[in-house]
Order: C-alpha cells, then sequence, then structure tokens
C-alpha cells in the first residue's frame, strides 16, 4: 500500500470515528427509500436497528384502487417516543419493474420538495431543511401523487425516515420504512 493510500484510509477512518457522516438537511441524496432494492438512509444515519421499537412511519391517502390521472394527498407520518428533528423520502414505482408511476407534487413546499434520480429519473419526494423541524408531535410531509393517465399495474409507494436527535450528527438517528400498494384500474367490461 502505498503511503498516501494509507494516509487517506486512515482519515477516512478517522471521519467515521469522529461521527463525521454527510449530513443531508436539504436533499438527501435519492434512491434511498427501502423500496425496490434500493437502501434506506441507514447509509449515512447511525442508530438502533431498521425499524427499532419506539416508532413508525406510515403511508395514508393511498387509494384501494387508483383511477387514471386522479389526484391523491399522500401522508407520511413519522412517530418516534423521542422525536427531535426528522426527515423522509418517498417514491411511487410501478410493480413489477420499478419504474417512475404518476407525478408527484408538493403540497407544502416549504417542507416538501421533489427531485429526480440523476441515473434512473425517478422522482423523489423529501424533506426541505424546514420540514425536518418538529413542533411537538409526529412528523407529518402531504405529497399530492396524480395517478397515471393509462394503465401500467400497481402501484408501490415505499418509504424511509429518519427519527434524528439534533444532536448536529448522524449518530444516534433512527431509520424507519413503509410500504403502501395501490392497484391497478379495473378494466370496465
Amino acid at each position: 500500500m502505498t503511503e498516501g493510500r494509507a494516509i487517506a484510509l486512515c482519515s477516512f477512518f478517522l471521519f467515521l470515528s469522529l461521527g463525521a457522516l454527510p449530513r443531508h438537511p436539504d436533499y438527501p441524496p435519492t434512491a434511498h427509500t427501502g423500496g425496490f432494492g434500493e437502501p434506506t438512509c441507514r447509509q449515512c444515519h447511525v442508530g438502533d436497528s431498521l425499524n427499532a421499537p419506539g416508532g413508525s412511519v406510515r403511508i395514508s391517502g393511498v387509494p384501494a384502487n387508483w383511477r387514471p390521472g386522479a389526484a391523491y394527498p399522500v401522508v407520511v407520518t413519522l412517530r418516534h417516543d423521542s422525536l427531535a428533528r426528522a426527515g423522509f423520502e418517498l417514491a411511487a414505482r410501478f410493480r413489477p419493474g420499478g419504474r417512475a408511476a404518476g407525478i408527484l407534487i408538493p403540497y407544502d413546499t416549504l417542507l416538501t420538495t421533489i427531485t429526480p434520480d440523476s441515473i434512473s429519473g425517478i422522482p423523489y419526494a423529501h424533506h426541505t431543511r424546514r420540514g425536518t423541524r418538529i413542533e411537538g408531535g409526529p412528523a407529518r410531509w402531504t405529497i399530492l401523487w396524480t395517478a397515471p393517465l393509462g394503465r401500467g399495474g400497481d402501484v408501490e409507494f415505499d418509504v424511509a425516515a429518519v427519527a434524528a436527535n439534533d444532536d448536529n450528527s448522524n449518530l444516534g438517528d433512527l431509520v424507519y420504512t413503509a410500504t403502501a400498494t395501490a392497484r391497478a384500474p379495473r378494466s370496465r367490461r
């Protein structure tokens, strides 16, 4: 091993040992919902096991059967016993295959935004910096989902959310995941 490589490796481990993992209060990295083989926020946030006791995330507002072109308010709710700050990332994709399904629109642009993945083009709804603040009680974010215009199959919504301890590090944060499914429109005969 070269001296330069050894120094870089030691610096990396020192970086990790100090808890200086990258923070993403404004724009988390895309493709971290846990769905379709993606990693979760645990790539950066270090705490207890995934979906540890004491907390949960839920996706509500997803219709049992989606109608082409219909708009649905989809709400992500994160609960934890000691929630100090929070964040989330959500995607809506066709099953099987995982291509983007419909359109995601922020309900409140101060709290949420949409970022397309630079590789897949799949749009991901997520928190803004202001959207990580908790005013007491659970964290809630609302996204408007407009269903696709044509047929395409069942739509899977995947979310990963972080219950953060707000200590300016990624240590001690807890990550929760959930999935909800909207069935494809029934064919009319």
